[in-house]
């Protein structure tokens, strides 16, 4: 199975129940522990995963390889040689000084130059020749280029959907972002888990929610419980 269409270095991924999966290599670094082992030169040919069931890898992949689409799609190099480009076409097309100023000179030249040509002359400078708009308009271009954040509302959008699932498989995520060392979808995945508690209104639905047993006996816990009655 591959995880993207994009050129590059695949890297096979073997699952706990020994499931293959080709991934782009710059998909799979996203797990610190993929990283390492490409990092330090083991030629494997397949790298497994003893602690993550297939299921799992495929979300893991999914998460990585939106996560590096995202990055790709608003890298800022782009934007910059984009804006380069952009204050290029503008010089060219009638921002050059050098040439407004001849044009000037001469246009007054031949309207013979007598204080109502003069001050013709200035307002026409003026109102064409303001390199300060023109710089003001590339800032505000650069700013909405810049400060749009719609991509990063819509990954926001996607992470929530991607970690509302059951707790069954909310655990297996968080126990394969924790072996893979995927920070971004361990920290979103324990968010998560801190929603559902929060949303809980006792220890027993707590425990409930998440198939907790109890290590105390039914006398410890109401002995617990008078020891902190003050805390109500």
């Amino acid at each position: 199975m591959s995880s993207s269409n994009n050129s590059g270095k695949v890297l096979k991924l073997k699952s706990k129940d020994n499931q293959i999966f080709e991934v782009e290599e710059s998909v799979a670094i996203q797990s610190e522990l993929i990283k390492n082992v490409v990092e330090a030169g083991c030629d494997i040919g397949v790298i497994p995963l003893l602690t993550v069931h297939s299921k799992t890898l495929r979300n893991v992949i999914e998460w990585c390889q939106k996560h590096v689409d995202y990055v790709e799609e608003n890298d800022s190099g782009s934007n910059e040689e984009e804006i380069k480009n952009w204050e290029s076409e503008i010089c060219e097309e009638g921002n050059n000084n050098g040439s407004d100023d001849e044009e000037t000179k001469n246009w007054e030249s031949e309207e013979n130059n007598n204080g109502s040509d003069e001050e013709e002359a200035k307002n026409w400078e003026s109102e064409g020749n303001n390199d300060g708009s023109n710089k003001e308009e590339v800032e505000n271009w650069e700013w909405e280029e810049n400060n749009d954040g719609s991509d990063e509302e819509e990954l926001e959008n996607w992470e929530s959907k991607f970690v509302d699932v059951d707790k069954d498989s909310l655990y297996a995520l968080l126990l394969a972002a924790d072996y893979l060392s995927i920070d971004s979808l361990l920290e979103r995945v324990i968010k998560q888990v801190a929603d559902v508690i929060k949303q809980c209104r006792s220890v027993e639905e707590v425990r409930q929610t998440f198939g907790i047993k109890s290590d105390f006996t039914p006398e410890e816990e109401e002995e617990i419980r008078e020891e902190i009655s003050w805390i109500d």
